[in-house]
């Protein structure tokens, strides 16, 4: 590629090359403007480039840091054209790697106010102390800190803020946000990479040369003030120091102090730092006295506080979005008008009784009348009231609520009155005289206050800001999916109640439930089709089959709901009963029995009581349900999620992938070039990954790579997947990839941590990890701190032992484990990453993504900088896709029990664009994936490396047009199982047992069979089958695997057949070289394999009904063999389904096609089937 043929370079800029260590930097203009959302002008980086010389290395993880930084900051949602990442990549010609950003024509603020005659009067308005000006520059002010918070949150540290780097945009209004922006990025970098050049060990950041830099970068002019002592130098180049810089630039625009002149020395030069300091602490005490007494009061202890260097962090690493938070709550804004909404309940009822001249007030709203009769008032607080917030007028008594924030959190200052009465005394000790604050009030079309803030869009008539439709779409599935919770609450009677014990001691209750057909509440969500109550054996089926009826728990409550809707609380489901057997009446009424242990004086059951009944797993859904919506309100927070997840290309920024080529075990060069395309794209990047092909192989490569010392080898990366058995096999890989690894990094090993809420990592029986993890690290330091005999050391020693020796690690030990570590492995809902508030990874890697909804891909999503989603848009999508997509075409005012149907705001408002989004993140991965398949956003793996190229063949030139292929250095691969003379397998990958039509030759039935009352089927046909194959099958000698046994797994598509075709393998004597895994459906079965796999299709009827045999589930099915793959079935049926298809069968006639070969009778090779 010759990168630079596009940009005609015009001169060098030498004196921004100590910007961009090791690096030449020129000014040149864009030949194909066509191609760049910016202007001609850009900035050419150049970093020498000589592969297999020495300095390439070096050149590259210089190069690659730099391009992390931009992409970091071009994601950015405050204002990513002040980046203006144009393009990179390697220039082979003039063996360079280049990176190109777009020029910054904007002037600083300190040239615009001193020399632009608009700059000129604005500079007399902003630093005036009074007028109507000055509330606009403190918006100002907090913009630049949710700036500097936005960077921060990014890991970035600016090291450079100055009122140079405070950029003027006049194509913004001058009283809007954009038209100041925080600029003069060139010598930001990650913080670790920082604090790692001091200690001169990453080569991503050269020690020497920004040891040099830093007394510039760092606000170090205020030395006097700190005692004389300078910035303390621990500060220097971290987040306190730029919130520091942040404060004193602020302060000049506030003050105009120092003068023009003294600030271009103040902030611009670099020598005789002692005449510096005196200067500027003379400055900044002059500007604090200049403003007014508000500002002082919060200027004062900011900037001039005498602290001793232990003090600092407490007073000044405090996060920048807490600064911005105090600057717009504090002192500075106490005139800040208390915004009043009214419901109309409250309008109308004030207009009757509040007096006037002609005895009632018109009908129409009278808000400059309400306004100063609340002015006439005082209010207080009830907190344990239903409505808190009481505001007495006259003889007028107002209720109502204090507003919540999206992230949960009360803001004060906005106000819900949704009741008025006649009467009323204030409480006087706490009462609060309105006096003359200034009041806004709001008129509401609504009767009820909404959920939290997030829904503020809903209480008026004309919404002033555009509706984030990420938010209301993601709501909109979190609550559908509620709906299927609630459907499996079930109304229940008390028919019997027995109780052993005394009141003064814990007694035992035993009690018999039946359902309560009769409930009027029911359906509780008439959105979900269900008819009639579910049966406790159906709510119970799964636990019930597998003998676990102990560990069913439930709850008998009074509360119908699992959610109420109005005052947003999740009643808790304690679930103190444990069912202890289930019976069936001669009227086939089904009898639950539950037990449980009451405390002393606990009152027990009433017979004929009547309750709902709900299940423990239903509590644990509605913890996941809360988890949900903490995570999609925080997207308020995270513009550029929400955008990508509405246009996975609005923030998209790339370079040309540079070649790769990594030394790892199963490594190929098609991975090797997916690796880069990974890099070399940002935020967002998508991995499609067929059968066989590897994805496990890719990730653990890629995070090697990641975590490499030519890469971040301090960089942080989260691994989800939706189920413990993906994360933990993935954990299992990886380790074996990092083992060893102490001496081939200058960071030393990483910390992998797998994290479960449940306590367990795996099915064996371990210790908690964390306890393990904590001891591996500590136990050295224990050590090490014997050897000292100070009180100190043996307080800490002390403290130590007991922390390692506890079954459980502490809090605090845990936080600094989970901070720590370098991956870490969990579930993509699970309860430790709702305790991350932060965007605290570099990268988030979704695995099995194409199963993910939305709601719960946001979760880990939201904690991330860059996502790398892996999945397969052929296989299984959304669990329950089908009745996802039914009810989000449904009328939201279908009723739900609590909701009032003449309530819009009480259900989420579907409008098209709601209902398209919504649809879009049901199944994220695959829709985005039609949308990038051929773009440089995503990349697909071709070569497969577990089947036998036969398997291979099939389901490639089935499923995936041919393109599925079998690597060329894996010979291994193409050796059959059973190589003898004697058994039809011989020679074989794939067999096709066909079973006949209806009717087997000795006139014996094969049909499938419906059981009475249920929806499953099974196929006892087929069974018989199976069975025979197996006796066939553990009679042969078997190409064994070297190292174990033989791992045979069934797929059946029905619940039915795995019932009948479990009994046949328990009928059978398997012997020791055969591991039978389980009967599973193609859904529980993805994502696992082995070396046998029978599938069992089932259907076989006149009416040729096919069932689950849907493309995705069928891929699934096909796919999980490694050397021998065996179906069962009638391929009649879908010869004569090849004829008459549903959009979800296109497949078949491609599948008829290319399974004939491998068909045999099943009687023929079978014969005892038919005896």
């Amino acid at each position: 590629m010759l990168l630079l043929q596009r940009f005609d370079v015009t001169r060098p800029l030498e004196h921004e090359e100590g910007l961009y260590l090791g690096a030449r930097v020129y000014a040149a203009t864009d030949t194909q403007t066509e191609r760049s959302h910016y202007g001609p002008d850009v900035k050419v980086i150049c970093y020498p480039w000589n592969e297999g010389q020495g300095g390439a290395a070096t050149a590259r993880t210089l190069w690659s840091a730099e391009l992390r930084k931009l992409f970091r900051l071009s994601c950015q949602p405050f204002d990513p054209a002040l980046v203006g990442f144009v393009h990179g990549g390697l220039d082979t010609e003039n063996s360079l790697l280049v990176l190109v950003t777009a020029a910054q024509d904007l002037p600083n603020v300190l040239h615009w106010l001193s020399t632009d005659d608009a700059g000129k009067a604005t500079s007399l308005q902003w630093r005036s102390g009074q007028g109507g000006e000055r509330p606009e520059l403190w918006d100002h002010v907090s913009w630049l800190f949710k700036a500097l918070a936005s960077i921060h949150e990014s890991r970035i540290i600016h090291r450079r803020i100055s009122p140079m780097h405070v950029l003027v945009d006049e194509s913004h209004p001058r009283d809007q946000q954009g038209f100041l922006k925080l600029g003069g990025f060139e010598a930001s970098t990650f913080v670790r990479a920082y604090q790692a050049s001091i200690a001169g060990t990453y080569s991503g950041e050269g020690s020497s040369e920004s040891s040099l830099l830093q007394s510039w970068f760092a606000p170090g002019y205020l030395d006097e003030v700190f005692n004389g002592q300078g910035l303390p130098e621990h500060l220097v180049g971290t987040f306190a120091a730029d919130v520091f810089g942040m404060l004193s630039t602020c302060l000049w625009l506030l003050s105009g102090k120092p003068s023009n002149g003294q600030l271009a020395r103040a902030f611009g030069l670099r020598s005789n730092a002692e005449r510096a300091a005196e200067f500027r602490q003379q400055i900044v005490r002059e500007a604090v006295a200049s403003l007014p007494t508000v500002e002082q009061d919060f200027f004062s202890p900011l900037v001039t506080y005498q602290f001793s260097p232990e003090h600092v962090p407490n007073r000044f690493s405090r996060d920048a979005a807490r600064i911005a938070q105090k600057l717009r709550q504090g002192s500075v804004v106490a005139e800040a008008p208390l915004c009043v909404v009214v419901s109309p309940d409250v309008q109308e009822k004030f207009c009757q009784w509040w007096p006037s001249e002609e005895g009632q007030l018109e009908r129409r709203w009278r808000s400059d009348v309400f306004q100063q009769a609340c002015q006439q008032g005082v209010m207080w607080h009830e907190p344990a009231a239903t409505n808190p917030l009481k505001l007495l007028t006259g003889n007028l008594l107002l209720e109502g609520q204090v507003f919540k924030r999206s992230d949960g959190s009360l803001d004060p200052r906005r106000l819900w009155v949704s009741r008025i009465r006649r009467g009323g005394q204030s409480r006087r000790a706490e009462a609060i005289g309105m006096g003359q604050r200034p009041l806004k009030v709001l008129e509401s079309h609504r009767s009820s206050v909404p959920i939290n803030a997030a829904r503020w869009d809903l209480l008026f008539e004309h919404q002033e800001e555009e509706p984030n439709l990420v938010v209301r779409a993601l709501e909109e599935l979190n609550m559908l999916e509620l709906g299927f919770w609630e459907a499996d609450v079930v109304p229940v009677r008390i028919s019997s109640v027995q109780v052993r014990g005394t009141a003064e001691r814990k007694r035992q209750e035993s009690v018999e439930v039946v359902l309560h057909t009769a409930d009027p509440n029911f359906p509780l969500n008439p959105q979900i089709r269900r008819p009639k109550p579910p049966q406790f054996s159906a709510l119970f089926e799964k636990a019930l089959e597998a003998g676990k009826k102990w560990g069913i728990r439930v709850d008998l409550s009074k509360e119908a709901l699992l959610y109420n809707r109005h005052t947003d609380i999740i009643p808790m489901v304690t679930a103190p009963y444990q069912v202890t057997g289930l019976q069936e009446t001669e009227s086939d009424e089904e009898v639950l029995q539950l037990y449980r242990l009451l405390e002393p004086n606990e009152p027990s059951k009433s017979e004929g009581d009547l309750y709902y009944l709900k299940t423990l797993d239903q509590g644990w859904q509605m913890g996941l349900f809360n988890r949900r919506k903490r995570a999609i309100q925080s997207l308020d927070r995270h513009a550029t999620l929400a955008d990508v997840l509405v246009d996975a290309d609005s923030r998209t920024v790339t370079v040309e992938p540079l070649p790769l080529k990594l030394p790892f075990k199963d490594w190929s060069e098609e991975k090797d070039a997916l690796v880069a395309c990974t890099l070399a794209t940002a935020p967002l990047y998508l991995v499609q990954g067929p059968p066989g092909t590897g994805k496990s192989t890719f990730v653990r490569g890629l995070m090697k790579h990641l975590l490499s010392d030519g890469e971040d080898p301090t960089g942080r990366i989260l691994v989800v997947a939706q189920m413990h058995s993906a994360i933990n096999d993935l954990r299992r890989r990886v380790d074996k990839i990092f083992a060893g690894e102490s001496g081939e990094s200058s960071w030393g090993p990483p910390l992998l941590l797998r994290l479960n809420s449940q306590g367990k990592t795996d099915d064996e029986t371990r210790s908690d990890e964390l306890v393990c993890s904590a001891r591996d690290i500590f136990a050295p330091c224990l050590r090490r701190i014997s050897e000292y005999s100070a009180q100190e050391y043996r307080d800490l020693r002390t403290w130590l032992t007991y922390q390692l020796a506890a079954e459980k690690v502490s809090p605090v030990l845990e936080q600094r484990l989970i901070s720590a570590a370098s991956i870490i492995f969990t579930t993509c809902t699970d309860k430790y990453l709702d305790a991350m508030r932060r965007i605290e990874f570099d990268w988030v890697i979704v695995e099995e993504a194409s199963r993910i909804v939305g709601c719960d891909m946001v979760i880990p999503m939201r904690l991330g900088h860059r996502w790398v989603l892996i999945g397969d848009p052929e296989q299984l999508g959304a669990y329950r896709r089908d009745d996802f997509m039914w009810l989000i075409d449904e009328d939201p005012r279908a009723g739900v029990l609590g909701v009032e149907d003449e309530d819009p705001a009480d259900v989420i408002v579907r409008d098209e664009d709601v209902k398209m989004v919504s649809k879009r993140l049901l199944e994220p991965f695959k829709n985005v994936y039609r949308e990038l398949e051929h773009t440089r956003q995503s990349r697909s793996l071709w070569e497969q490396h577990r089947m036998h190229p036969d398997i291979c063949d099939l389901v490639s030139n089935v499923f995936y047009g041919g393109k599925l292929r079998t690597a060329d250095n894996r010979p291994e691969l193409a050796q059959h199982l059973f190589d003898h003379e004697g058994t039809f397998l011989r020679r074989r990958a794939v067999v096709w047992l066909n079973v006949p039509h209806l009717v087997w030759p000795n006139r014996k039935s094969s049909v499938d069979t419906q059981p009475p009352g249920e929806f499953s089927y099974y196929n006892a046909s087929e069974a018989r089958v199976v069975e025979y194959l197996l006796r066939h099958i553990i009679c042969q000698q078997a190409s064994l695997p070297e190292d174990r046994p033989l791992e045979l797994a069934m797929i059946t598509p029905y619940r039915q057949q795995q019932n009948v075709l479990r009994k046949v393998v328990r009928s059978l004597n398997l012997p020791d070289w055969v591991r039978f895994e389980g009967v599973f459906t193609a859904d529980a079965y993805q994502g696992h394999e082995a070396d046998i796999v029978i599938l069992s299709l089932v259907r076989n009827n006149r009416l040729f009904k096919t069932g689950f045999l849907d493309q995705n589930r069928m891929d699934v099915a096909f796919s999980r063999a490694r050397r021998l793959l065996i179906v069962v079935g009638c391929l009649a049926m879908l010869e004569q389904r090849a004829t008459n298809l549903r959009e979800d069968e296109l497949y078949i006639p491609k599948l008829v096609e290319h399974i004939r070969p491998f068909v045999l009778s099943a009687h023929e090779v079978l014969p005892e089937v038919l005896a």
